[in-house]
């Protein structure tokens, strides 16, 4: 029996455990996602006022008496984070400028504080669904919303207007969303023009790596990112509260028109 209990101890509940973290890594993935496409989807329909929320399971599965649920952290943007949104336009009767829209909160994190499997985040980053395990290499999970069709580019800034605060522990968080505006702004438009290959998308975020590598992919947005940061910011491996990354993302200068929707929500925690 002691042998029995020595082996199980050992080697059995570990490997449990690890399989427990790492389907609880899955489920918050997919809260996320889950998240990630209520707000889009809310913003679509340009319902001021829409409320929306999406559970968040801190918790994983533990296996008593040996082994309790490792525990999570929801919380929001951190800081000095950002989404900037920048293009020219031209006109013949007026003199060209720069658009600039910025956001310094449409992110949320929630860390998985896993004993067996790697420790883990799992984020909202302005729009984009990233995954990454302390140590390792950060993913984009679900694409930012910047799409390219043709000529045309669709471009989706999220903004949260107030700072989320945190909940830790094992039960289920709930994250509430309300829409508080909306706006949508389709350009060229009142006689103005876009500049060629003046439209960039600059990400200011600790998953810089995640998103160099996933732009750099995607042969719509021509493979066109750069990244500046210390250290691993750019490059990996992640590290819990590491170090920020300035990506930047310039869209091919074959695009003629830009349709950019900015969606502000309330962001609290339930």
């Amino acid at each position: 029996m002691v042998t029995f209990i020595a082996n199980y101890l050992s080697t059995t509940l570990p490997q449990q455990m690890d399989v427990n973290d790492i389907n609880h890594d899955l489920l918050v993935q997919n809260e996320v996602g889950r998240a990630a496409a209520l707000l889009e989807a809310g913003a679509a329909h340009a319902a001021v006022g829409t409320e929306l929320t999406q559970p968040i399971v801190l918790g994983s599965v533990g296996l008593p008496p040996f082994a309790a649920p490792d525990g999570g952290v929801v919380s929001g943007d951190p800081s000095g984070s950002s989404e900037k949104v920048t293009f020219g336009i031209a006109s013949a009767s007026a003199p060209s400028g720069v658009l600039s829209l910025e956001s310094q909160g449409g992110a949320f994190l929630v860390q998985l504080r896993n004993i067996y499997a790697p420790p883990a985040e799992a984020a909202y980053n302005y729009g984009a669904v990233v995954f990454a395990q302390q140590g390792g290499t950060a993913f984009v999970e679900d694409a930012p919303p910047i799409t390219v069709t043709g000529t045309a580019a669709q471009i989706f800034l999220p903004i949260f207007s107030n700072n989320l605060g945190a909940e830790a522990g094992l039960g289920t968080a709930i994250l509430g969303f309300q829409l508080t505006s909306v706006f949508t702004e389709k350009f060229p438009s009142g006689g103005y023009t876009l500049v060629s290959g003046s439209i960039q998308v600059v990400v200011t975020t600790p998953f810089a790596a995640a998103w160099l590598s996933y732009i750099n992919s995607q042969t719509a947005l021509a493979g066109d990112a750069t990244c500046l940061g210390v250290g691993s910011a750019c490059t990996g491996p992640f590290l819990f509260n590491g170090p920020l990354g300035i990506v930047t993302i310039t869209l091919p200068a074959t695009i003629t028109s830009v349709t950019l929707q900015v969606a502000t929500y309330a962001i609290s925690l339930d």
